[in-house]
Order: C-alpha cells, then structure tokens, then sequence
C-alpha cells in the first residue's frame, strides 16, 4: 500500500496518539495515571491517560511508530505528547513520578523515540498546542527543546482556541490571520536555534462562529508570510471547505514542503536586506500588512513583522537581524 501511494505522490504521515490512550489505559491500568484511590484517572470525556513516567508506555508506542516506518511511512507524527489538561487534573497520581519536571519528560520521550526511528530513515514530528511556545502551559510542551530532536512541529494554532484578549486581540476566533500569525510569531523565536521545520495545523471548522472559505485562507496567507514550511488543515468530521485548496494555494504548499524557498514578488509585499528598518515599516503601512517578506536575489531568507521593529533602530539595516543570501 505504501509503495503504491508513493507512485501517486502521496507524503505518509502515521499519526501516534501518545498518552491519551483509553485503550491502553484500560487494558493495562498499570500503565495508567490514577486517582488517590487506585483507580484508572479519566478526563472530562472519560478517557483514561497513560503515564508519562512510565518507559514502558514509551516503548509500547515507540514499537508501533517503527511497525509503521518499516511499512512505509514518510513520517511519525506523534500527537498528545503531554501532559493532561482537562479534568480534574489535581488529584492525579504518577505510578513512579520522579522529580524531574514534565518539560524535560515530554523531551526525553521525543529524544529517545528518535534515538529508535531515525535509524529507519523516518522523519519524526510532534504536535503541540498553538500556546506553546507563548509561555509555559504546565503541561510539558517545550518547543526549543523538542526542536533538538524532530524534524518538525506541528503547532495546532486554531484561532477559536484562543481566549479573548491573547495576542491583544478582543476575539482571536474573529481574526483567524492575525490569530495565526502572532502564535507562529512566537514559534519562529522558539525553533530559530534547532533544526526543526514549523508546519502548522490550520482551523477548518465551525466552532464559536461559522467559518468560510475567506476565514481558511487567511490562516494560510499567515503561515506563508510567517515562513512556515507548508501547513496542514484540520476538520474532526474529515469535511473541507470547497477551494481552501484552490490551484495557487496548493502550489504554495507543495513549494513549502518541498524546500521552495524563492520570493514571488507579484503576491508577496518584500523588502531587502540592506533595506532599513523603517522603510520595511512604511511598506507595512502602505500594504496594510503586519509582515514583510526579506528577499535577497530572489531568496527568501527572512520575515519581518510587528515585533521586528522593537530591535532595531529605524535607520538599520534588517541584515543585522537576518544577515543576508550572500
């Protein structure tokens, strides 16, 4: 089956669900988190999680990544690596907790499943949430540290998962493009120094208000212009809007997965290198963009947003952030 999805130019992604695991959990309850009495831990949906601390959960879930990368896989993508966040999460109990923090446990996990998969050729990836990399969300999403040892992070940067006033923004679900763009800002800061690619998931469904076509491509433009290298969408029911993935918006995304990295000038607001900081910030005023895409000799090496005008003096050259293709 694999070979003959890559005959059709079909990228394999095997997603492994990591400790949200009611099967596991019920299974095998001495794999799982408790409650002060014994019993098996469940959140507000009445799933049962296993536990982080435990190794075996680690190989148990590590074994099948490598059942799926000896199929044929391109790529393990390993989701709900964390910590729980809902439920009553305060009477939980580790079977074998040990002092060391769910920041360093989520990234070990992550280093030593590479430590097993890499040898087989596949790409790891971890997803986290789009908060991550904003502040420490207590549930042991690092972003700077998974970056040493994936291939890329999948933030899930949903804008009606976004409480009202983050960002500044009175309703983050009423800006999807400007909701994207601060979070991937954040990112950016975060993965600048691993080797990690930033690939983010992308909202196309209706929650809190209805969401179109218009609310799908906006999220889009603001993964292009944050340097993203390709994006994913994302609907629980499998159902996509009609034209999200219209002929300019999939050749972009082939592009960005395929290292494309040139600057194409006729649908991007750019600037140069040896450009000053202010004249990138009048070309945002002029375009009405909050962004703008550095481009050396065709080259896109660079975005220069909002938060970029803080660091430099307004005659400066944006080389000093980015330095420049030659």
């Amino acid at each position: 089956m694999a070979r003959l999805a890559h005959k059709k130019g079909v990228y394999l992604i095997g997603r492994v669900v990591m400790f949200e695991d009611p099967m596991l959990a019920n299974g095998r309850p001495e794999l799982a988190i408790k409650n002060p009495d014994g019993s098996v831990w469940r959140n507000q949906a009445g799933l049962g999680w296993t536990n982080p601390y435990d190794k075996r959960v680690w190989d148990y879930n590590v074994s099948i990544a490598e059942v799926a990368a000896r199929a044929g896989f391109d790529e393990i993508q390993f989701d709900y690596v964390r910590f729980p966040t809902d439920g009553d999460v305060e009477s939980i109990v580790f079977p074998g907790k040990t002092k060391t923090p769910p920041g360093w446990v989520i990234a070990e996990f992550v280093h030593y499943a590479a430590q097993r998969l890499k040898p087989l050729g596949v790409r790891i990836s971890t997803d986290v949430f789009g908060l991550a990399a904003t502040r420490d969300l207590g549930i042991g999403q690092v972003p700077r540290r998974l970056a040493k040892y994936v291939d890329a992070v999948y933030p899930m940067v949903y804008p009606s998962h976004f409480g009202p006033g983050e960002y500044g923004l009175d309703e983050p679900n009423n800006a999807p493009g400007a909701t994207v763009e601060w979070s991937l800002s954040d990112f950016r800061q975060e993965l600048k120094t691993g080797k990690a690619e930033l690939i983010p998931w992308l909202q196309d469904f209706s929650y809190g208000r209805t969401y179109g076509l218009a609310d799908v491509k906006a999220q889009i433009e603001a993964a292009r212009l944050m340097g993203a290298r390709g994006y994913l969408l994302w609907n629980p029911l499998g159902i996509y809007t009609p034209g999200a993935l219209a002929p300019e918006y999939r050749a972009l995304h082939s592009a960005q997965v395929h290292g494309d990295r040139r600057c194409h000038e006729d649908r991007v607001v750019t600037v140069s290198s040896e450009d000053s900081a202010r004249l990138a910030v009048l070309r945002m005023l002029e375009e009405g963009v909050g962004s703008v895409a550095v481009c050396d000799s065709g080259k896109l090496i660079g975005i220069f947003t909002e938060r970029d005008v803080l660091g430099l003096a307004g005659e400066e050259r944006i080389s000093t952030l980015f330095g420049s293709a030659t």
